[in-house]
């Protein structure tokens, strides 16, 4: 019997705009019936205190090994060109780490198909799901992820 959908987000939390896409994320997952898991910790203090980065730690390894697939969030609002031009080094460790386990990544961005990305980033993944609509079809079963087809920087 296969194993039901079990989605593990791994996506930078520094800012309203992220934090905002990873709950709309956990909302459509809740609305789908689909396994929701991520790391996120909303109320950082910098430098984040150790007791912090251990369980974000853990989180997101065990995170990971019980996902039946991992979503990376690579936008980068800040150049409609380039996804993800400095990767949070979290998230691009954390993609690397479910690639190494052979847990199928897949990326989400909502920016055009012709933007750049880093090539391990766009290499490592099984596709890239661009926008909304296409991620709500994508988790309820429906859409499929498309191959990189963009620029590799």
């Amino acid at each position: 019997m296969a194993k039901e959908k079990a989605i593990h987000v791994v996506a930078p939390a520094f800012n309203d705009d992220q934090k905002a896409a990873i709950q709309r994320i956990e909302s459509i997952c809740v609305a789908e019936a689909v396994a929701f898991s991520c790391s996120r910790v909303f109320a950082r203090e910098q430098p984040m205190p150790t007791q912090y980065a251990d369980g974000i730690f853990h989180a997101i390894t065990s995170g990971i090994v019980e996902a039946t697939c991992v979503l990376g969030i690579v936008d980068n609002p800040g150049d409609a060109e380039v996804l993800a031009r400095n990767p949070d080094a979290g998230t691009a460790w954390a993609l690397g780490y479910a690639f190494a386990l052979q847990v199928p990544v897949y990326l989400f961005t909502r920016q055009a198909r012709t933007a750049k990305l880093d090539v391990m980033i766009a290499l490592g993944s099984k596709g890239v799901i661009y926008g909304w609509e296409d991620l709500c079809e994508w988790i309820s079963g429906i859409g499929k992820p498309e191959p990189w087809q963009g620029r590799i920087r």
